[in-house]
């Protein structure tokens, strides 16, 4: 058996809480960092209508690539060869087509990533 290269999509290889950061702000008026959610509840406990904004498709049009992600991933396919890599995310049906929208505008170049296995775990 094969073993796997896995990376999480969300936080890992788009930048997903910068825009909940955004959003947060912009519903809020809080400003918070990384370092302000220190637990899975977090954002329910404090920012109940995120949990709503995580299902809307537009967080994965204003995505952007972790800084430095493109290069680890173009220089993890080299030295080990796309068969090996897998992208595991967290979706629902109504954010799937943008999710993978966003990792094709940041990371299709790389060859054969865009036909990868994708293990998606529905919430």
């Amino acid at each position: 058996m094969t073993k796997l290269l896995s990376f999480d999509v969300d936080s890992v290889i788009l930048d997903t809480e910068e825009v909940i950061f955004e959003y947060i702000y912009k519903n809020y008026g809080k400003k918070i960092t990384s370092k302000d959610v220190t637990h899975w509840t977090y954002y329910i406990e404090n920012f109940p209508s995120v949990l709503q904004y995580f299902g809307n498709p537009e967080i994965y049009e204003k995505v952007k690539a972790i800084a430095g992600m493109i290069k680890v991933m173009e220089e993890v396919v080299q030295e080990y060869g796309i068969e090996r890599i897998q992208l595991i995310t967290s979706s629902h049906e109504g954010i799937k087509t943008a999710k993978e929208e966003a990792i094709n505008r940041y990371y299709g170049h790389i060859q054969g990533l865009t036909t990868v296995p994708k293990k998606v775990i529905q919430s």
